[in-house]
């Protein structure tokens, strides 16, 4: 849906940019500990890392046409507001947080909607929907993708149609020491799949 438009305009690059917005939903995911990727004696951890995100990640996402941006120690990904795109990027998401955390490589995000204009041409992304996703990821707490309360009855009847339509990949009850706060992404019942159980725990 488009909301409105702008026009941009600087004198000194004379560039315009017709800046539209649009309702999409928002994933921001952080790399926690990436700059010890960076500096760690052997290249081969952050290898690991862009190996996995431009080759697979990035055709799970063309498979759905979801677009994403590599922003430093940051994965954004952006797609219109529907209930079969929500599940899609729920699926996508989990598979990163289980593939990642195989390379030892974990991870912490935020997924919310709102407004968004991308120009891939100019290199340009900006909109409340990446504020809303970037502020919601600063609330996870512990590594964990967790989920604006808002997007339940915006996509759903409820939060149990969510956790059913969802195939066990979100859920709301947390680990026993923490408290309830936001739906999230449980990529661990998949993790146990392909992980020892002593290196998993």
């Amino acid at each position: 849906m488009l909301f409105r438009s702008v026009l941009a305009y600087t004198k000194e690059s004379r560039w315009f940019m017709n800046i539209i917005y649009e309702d999409k939903i928002v994933a921001f995911v952080d790399v926690l500990g990436f700059s010890k990727l960076v500096y760690s004696e052997s290249n081969e951890p952050i290898q690991r890392y862009f190996d996995y995100v431009l080759k697979e990640f990035a055709g799970d996402l063309k498979h759905y046409q979801f677009q994403f941006h590599l922003i430093s120690d940051s994965i954004v990904v952006h797609l219109p507001i529907t209930k079969q795109n929500f599940e899609a990027l729920a699926r996508t998401l989990v598979k990163l947080q289980m593939k990642l955390i195989t390379r030892g490589i974990i991870v912490r995000g935020g997924i919310s909607f709102g407004k968004l204009f991308v120009d891939n041409a100019k290199n340009v992304i900006v909109g409340s929907a990446l504020i809303n996703a970037f502020q919601l990821e600063a609330k996870a707490n512990y590594p964990r993708i967790i989920i604006d309360r808002r997007i339940i009855p915006l996509l759903y009847k409820n939060s149990i149609e969510m956790i059913k339509n969802n195939y066990g990949r979100v859920v709301i009850t947390p680990p026993a020491m923490f408290q309830p706060d936001y739906p999230y992404l449980n990529y661990t019942y998949k993790l146990a799949i392909v992980m020892q159980a002593q290196k998993l725990k």
